[in-house]
């Protein structure tokens, strides 16, 4: 390395900045000493280490897991990681993406990157951002948010792995894959089911305090075989937390529907239509979902036309797409050329004092 000084010199800088209330002098420091870290192994040829970290992990029944969303796309980026030859561990990672769906202490040594996927009205201000070196959120008026708080974040939307099932005859009329909210009354999504005349059946955890045993198809239904199940159901419907609307954040599960070949339907969320366009008719209530079973129902050459449409929309975003998004913003990171350039300003700006040598 072409300076006497070392990460750790660095992250020294760092707090005492930060001890004299330089905040953002002081983060800007720290992360580069976490990209000076990661370059400086890189170099001696090692490859980083990336940990992706989900609410799911704090789950003690490893079954419930499966019942977690955040838990399959934690798998997804797993899959993307490894097969680009990284070794994922939450053992001494280098760096730490948080698939954000609750508030997490992660390392300060790591490089953290958050993912806003869920619940973003738990985010209260930027402090709750601070621990993170790079912010990515799940729509464009989200990020207006995080940029009020005084911070910088880019917008990454959701994906599939999913791809379009044979077609055969239809299994099931309407179908829901979610679990029940116990102490929070049903979801609105099952109360405006039962109040259609379409029959419908609903895989989750909790439904037998709500439904009668006809209209569930299970506990849980296997990941593996989603594509199957929406492809083979007449209507897929979905739903959203109520921030979840508000901010624009839409679910995976209409990706994952829509490139299985399958006929998504979802509540009103207004960061629908910039992604999919009408392909995913929208509903407020009971009248307007059975209005949309009506129009679409199998056989309208109007629901032909969103089937296709949606479909080649969805399978254009793939969790392959996502881990090279993230890998880009690391590479870049950690590269060379511009980090050694960033380190040189600040040796520059310090040197001599706050425990940083001088040449």
């Amino acid at each position: 390395m072409p300076f006497s000084v070392s990460p750790q010199h660095l992250t020294d800088l760092a707090r005492r900045l930060a001890q004299r209330g330089a905040l953002s002098e002081a983060r800007h420091i720290m992360t580069l000493a976490k990209r000076f870290h990661i370059a400086a192994k890189i170099q001696r040829g090692e490859k980083p280490v990336i940990y992706i970290a989900a609410t799911s992990d704090d789950e003690k029944d490893e079954f419930m897991k499966f019942l977690w969303g955040d838990y399959w796309v934690q798998y997804e980026l797993i899959k993307g990681f490894g097969s680009l030859g990284y070794r994922v561990s939450k053992i001494n990672p280098d760096v730490v993406i948080h698939l954000y769906g609750h508030p997490r202490q992660l390392p300060q040594h790591t490089y953290n990157i958050i993912w806003i996927y869920s619940n973003p009205a738990t985010i209260r201000n930027g402090e709750d951002l601070r621990q993170y070196d790079w912010i990515y959120v799940l729509s464009e008026s989200y990020q207006k948010v995080v940029q009020d708080m005084g911070r910088q974040a880019d917008v990454m939307i959701g994906a599939t792995s999913k791809t379009p099932f044979p077609a055969c005859s239809n299994l099931y009329p309407a179908v829901f894959v979610g679990n029940a909210r116990r102490g929070k009354g049903n979801r609105p999504v099952v109360e405006c089911l039962r109040q259609c005349s379409y029959p419908f059946k609903v895989w989750g955890n909790g439904w037998e305090h709500f439904l009668s045993p006809d209209c569930i198809g299970g506990r849980y239904h296997d990941y593996q075989q989603l594509d199957r199940l929406y492809a083979h159901s007449d209507f897929s419907l979905n739903d959203h937390h109520a921030d979840m609307r508000s901010y624009g954040f839409v679910a995976v599960k209409i990706f994952d529907i829509l490139a299985s070949g399958g006929f998504a339907i979802s509540d009103k969320n207004c960061g629908i239509e910039p992604i999919f366009g009408d392909t995913v008719p929208q509903f407020a209530d009971a009248k307007e979902l059975q209005a949309i079973f009506d129009r679409y129902a199998p056989g309208r050459e109007a629901r032909e036309v969103l089937l296709k449409k949606g479909r080649e929309i969805a399978l254009s975003h793939t969790w392959e797409d996502r881990t090279m998004t993230f890998m880009q913003k690391l590479e870049a990171e950690w590269e060379w050329a511009s980090l050694s350039r960033e380190i040189e300003t600040v040796v520059q700006l310090h040197q001599g004092g706050h425990g940083i040598p001088p040449r």
